[in-house]
C-alpha cells in the first residue's frame, strides 16, 4: 500500500540487508513528484489548465463559424434572422464570454498573489532592513522584495488581463436590422382595385419633397406606379392604428417595411400620396415617426401621445408657410412584411487578440511551475511553520507586537504590560486600503446613478415615471439609449468597443481591492482563532498533523460568492454599455453601408442590478468591519513582523509546527516578573492584563 496514493501498488523494491524493503528509485521519483506538486502548486497548475480549457473553448469555436460560414471585412455572421432571437442569444452569449474572463482573471489573480508571496529569504532581508512584507494577501509592496523574474512574470500577468477586459465582451456583436420604408396614405377605392389607373405615378404630400432637413430622412427623386400597390390587400399585413403606431413609431422598424395608411380623405381620382421616406435615424430617435405627429412642425410626440389618440388618428399635411392644410384620418395600415436580418456576429480580430492573451497567461502559468524553486509563504500557516522551525531573531522580546508596532523602522524589544482588546475587523486593513475601495466603489455608484437617471429620463421622454423600466431591456439598441456620436471605419468601431468596455477594467480593479479588503479581515479572524482554539496549521505542504490547503487566504464560503457576484457585475455591465451596431436595409433589401450606425448603446434596467449588487458588496464589506475579534492574539493582520514576533516558541517545543497548535503565555512561572507568549504546542492561557510580556523563552 503506497502511503502517498493510498492504494495498492506491485513490489517496486528490494530488500536491504536488515530485511527492510528499500523503495527503488521509480518509486522515490514517484513520491518526490508528488511532494513537489502540493499546496499552491496545484493551485497554479489547475489555474492553467483552466486556462487551457477556455483557449480551447476560443479557439474551437472560432475555428468551426470560420469554417462554415466564412468571414467578410474580419466579421462572421454566425446567425441571423428574428431580433428577439437574436436579442436573447446575445444575452446568453455574453454571460458565457464573462464566466470565462472572470475563470481567467481568478486564476491569474491566483497566480500573482502567489508571485509577490516572499519566501523566507525575501523577508529576511526584509526584516533585516527594518521593513515588513504581507503575508497571504495580494501586495504590490512585496513586488520590490521578491526576485525580478517574479516580479516581471507578475507584471506581465497583470498586463495579459487589460486586452481581455477591453475587448472579451465584444467578441461577439449583435447587429439589430432597421428598414428604410416609405409612408403612404391611400383611398378605399386603391385598396379595393375600384376605378384605379395602375399606370399614374404617386402623388406626395406637399411637405414630402423638402420633408425635414439632415440625413435622418430620405428623399426620393421619383414615385412608383400605383401598380406596386395593385395587390396590397392580399399580401400586406392589416393592422389596426393602434398596432400600426407600436410598430413604426419606433427608432428601428424590422420585419415591416413600407406602409399604407388607408384613409377615406381621398379617392379614385387622387387615390395615393407619399407622406415620408424614413431612413436610417439619428440618436434623435423621435426623428424617425414624427410624420405621424399631428402637429409635427412643434412638437415631438412619444409612441404614447400617439396610441392615446389612435381612434382619431389624424394626418396633416401643412405646408411650411402655413398656407396649405389638409387632414387624413386614418382607418387602418396596410404594412409590407420583410424578413428580419438581425444578426450575431464573430469579429475575428478581436477573437485572435483574446485568444494571443490566453496563450500568454497560460504559458505565464506553466512557467511559474517550471521556474518556481523556491517555496513561497502563501499563507499565514506557511509562515509560522517557516518562523517556529527557525525563528527571526530581529522580533527578540517582541511577543506583544501587533501590525502597528512595526510602523515605523525601529524594532525595539523590551518587556510591556499587556493590554487584551477587542479589535474592529476594521483595523485588520490599513486605512489607505479601506480609503482606497471606498473612493473607488462609491465612484463607480454614483456614476451608474447618474447614467441610471439620464437614462431613465429617455426612457420615459422626461421624468421617471412607473414601468418605466420594464420599457429598457438587457443589451436592447434604442436611440433614447444612445451615445449622440457615431464613428466609422475600423479605427472607429475600435475606439467604440474601447469605451464601451472600459468599466470593466474598473470593476476589475475593485475586484481585486476588495478581494485583498476581504483577505485581510479574514486573514486576521484566522490568526487571532489560535488565541481560543487548539488546531494543526493549514500550509501549503502538509507533514505530521498539518492541514493541506489549495486556496490562499479568502474561504471558499468568501471567495465563491464573491466570484459569482464579479461574474453577474461583468455580465450586467456589459448588458448596461455596450457596442451598438445597426445595419439599415434599403426598401430593396440591400444593407446600405453608408448609414450603418455604430457607437455606444446602454441600458437602464441592468444598471439598476448593478447598483443593487455593488451595493450589497460595499454594505457587506462595512458590516464585517464592524465585527469584533475576540481578545487574544495581537492584531497580526498580514504583517510578517508581527506573524514573526508571535512565533519564538519554547526552546523545548520541538517540530511544534507539525503538532496542534494555541497561542497564548506559555507558563505561569516567569523569568524576572517577566511573561512569554508564542505559537505553541504546550499547554498555554491568555496573557493577564497588565502582566509584563517579552521574549524570555521559557
Amino acid at each position: 500500500m503506497d502511503p502517498l496514493l493510498g492504494v495498492p501498488q506491485p513490489y517496486d523494491g528490494h530488500l536491504s540487508g536488515d530485511g527492510k524493503t528499500e523503495l527503488a528509485p521509480k518509486a522515490h521519483c514517484l513520491r518526490g513528484f508528488v511532494q513537489r506538486f502540493q499546496g499552491w502548486r496545484i493551485g497554479v497548475s489547475l489555474c492553467a489548465v483552466a486556462a487551457i480549457l477556455v483557449l480551447a473553448i476560443n479557439v474551437l469555436f472560432t475555428i468551426a463559424v470560420t469554417a462554415r460560414y466564412g468571414s467578410h471585412a474580419g466579421l462572421v455572421t454566425f446567425v441571423e434572422g428574428s431580433c428577439t432571437g437574436m436579442q436573447n442569444l446575445s444575452i446568453w452569449l455574453h454571460l458565457l464570454l464573462n464566466i470565462l474572463s472572470t475563470v481567467l482573471l481568478a486564476a491569474s489573480n491566483y497566480c500573482m498573489q502567489c508571485l509577490s508571496s516572499p519566501t523566507r529569504a525575501d523577508i529576511d532581508k526584509a526584516h533585516a532592513r527594518h521593513r515588513w512584507l504581507d503575508i497571504g494577501i495580494p501586495s504590490v509592496r512585496n513586488l520590490f522584495a521578491v526576485s525580478r523574474r517574479r516580479a516581471l512574470l507578475w507584471a506581465l500577468l497583470a498586463l495579459s488581463s487589460v486586452p481581455l477586459h477591453l475587448l472579451y465582451n465584444s467578441v461577439v456583436i449583435p447587429s439589430k436590422s432597421t428598414q428604410e420604408y416609405t409612408a403612404y396614405v391611400a383611398s378605399i377605392d386603391l385598396v379595393a382595385g375600384n376605378g384605379i389607373n395602375w399606370t399614374a405615378p404617386v402623388g406626395s404630400f406637399e411637405k414630402y419633397d423638402d420633408y425635414y432637413e439632415g440625413a435622418s430622412f430620405i428623399s426620393y427623386d421619383h414615385r412608383p406606379p400605383l401598380s406596386r400597390f395593385r395587390d396590397i390587400s392580399s399580401t400586406w399585413d392589416r393592422m389596426s392604428n393602434d398596432e400600426c403606431i407600436r410598430t413604426y413609431a419606433q427608432p428601428y422598424v424590422h420585419g415591416h417595411g413600407d406602409v399604407v395608411m388607408v384613409s377615406p380623405a381621398l379617392n379614385s381620382s387622387v387615390p395615393m400620396l407619399a407622406v415620408a421616406s424614413v431612413g436610417v435615424v439619428s440618436t434623435d430617435g423621435n426623428l424617425a415617426w414624427k410624420w405621424m405627429c399631428t402637429d409635427y412642425s412643434y412638437r415631438v410626440c412619444t409612441q404614447n401621445d400617439l396610441r392615446e389618440t389612435s381612434s382619431t388618428w389624424t394626418l396633416n399635411d401643412t405646408s411650411y408657410d402655413s398656407l396649405y392644410s389638409e387632414q387624413y384620418p386614418v382607418q387602418y395600415c396596410l404594412s409590407e412584411p420583410v424578413p428580419e436580418r438581425c444578426a450575431m456576429q464573430l469579429s475575428i480580430i478581436i477573437m485572435v487578440v483574446v485568444i494571443l492573451c490566453n496563450v500568454v497567461k497560460a504559458l505565464y502559468m506553466f512557467l511559474i511551475l517550471w521556474h518556481q524553486r523556491s517555496v513561497p509563504l502563501v499563507t499565514i500557516g506557511d509562515t509560522v511553520q517557516s518562523f517556529l522551525q527557525e525563528p527571526d531573531p530581529t522580533t527578540n522580546d517582541m511577543c506583544w507586537a501587533g501590525q502597528n508596532s512595526f510602523s515605523n523602522r525601529d524594532w525595539k524589544g523590551s518587556a510591556k504590560p499587556w493590554h487584551s482588546q477587542r479589535h474592529l475587523w476594521f483595523a485588520a486593513a490599513s486605512p489607505m486600503r479601506w480609503l482606497a475601495c471606498n473612493i473607488l466603489s462609491i465612484a463607480t455608484i454614483v456614476a451608474a446613478g447618474i447614467l441610471f437617471r439620464m437614462g431613465l429620463k429617455e426612457v420615459t421622454g422626461t421624468a421617471p415615471a412607473h414601468g418605466a423600466l420594464g420599457k429598457s431591456g438587457f443589451g436592447e439598441i434604442n436611440t433614447r439609449e444612445m451615445a449622440a456620436w457615431s464613428l466609422g471605419g475600423t479605427s472607429g468601431l475600435l475606439g467604440t468597443i474601447l469605451v464601451a468596455n472600459s468599466p470593466q477594467l474598473l470593476l476589475s480593479f475593485l475586484f481585486l481591492a476588495y478581494n485583498a479588503l476581504f483577505t485581510c479581515m479574514l486573514l486576521a479572524e484566522e490568526s487571532n482563532g489560535y488565541a481560543h482554539e487548539r488546531k494543526s496549521l493549514r500550509v501549503s505542504a502538509p507533514t505530521g498533523n498539518q492541514r493541506s490547503t489549495y486556496r490562499l487566504q479568502l474561504p471558499y464560503k468568501y471567495g465563491i460568492p464573491l466570484l459569482i457576484a464579479l461574474t453577474l457585475l461583468h455580465w450586467l455591465i456589459s448588458q448596461s454599455l455596450f457596442l451598438a451596431r445597426v445595419n439599415v436595409f434599403t426598401s430593396a433589401g440591400r444593407q446600405d453601408t453608408n448609414v450603418s450606425i455604430s457607437t455606444v448603446g446602454y441600458s437602464v434596467l441592468p444598471l439598476v442590478v448593478v447598483l443593487v449588487i455593488a451595493s450589497l458588496v460595499v454594505l457587506m464589506a462595512l458590516l464585517m468591519g464592524f465585527r469584533r475579534l475576540k481578545p487574544g492574539l495581537p492584531l497580526v493582520g498580514s504583517n510578517s513582523a508581527a506573524i514573526s514576533a508571535a512565533c519564538h516558541a519554547p526552546m523545548k517545543d520541538f517540530a511544534a509546527s507539525e503538532k496542534s497548535l494555541m497561542w497564548g503565555a506559555v507558563d505561569e512561572k516567569t523569568k524576572h516578573g517577566v511573561g512569554h507568549c508564542s505559537f505553541t504546542s504546550f499547554e498555554v492561557r491568555l496573557p493577564i492584563d497588565g502582566q509584563m510580556y517579552a521574549g524570555d523563552k521559557i
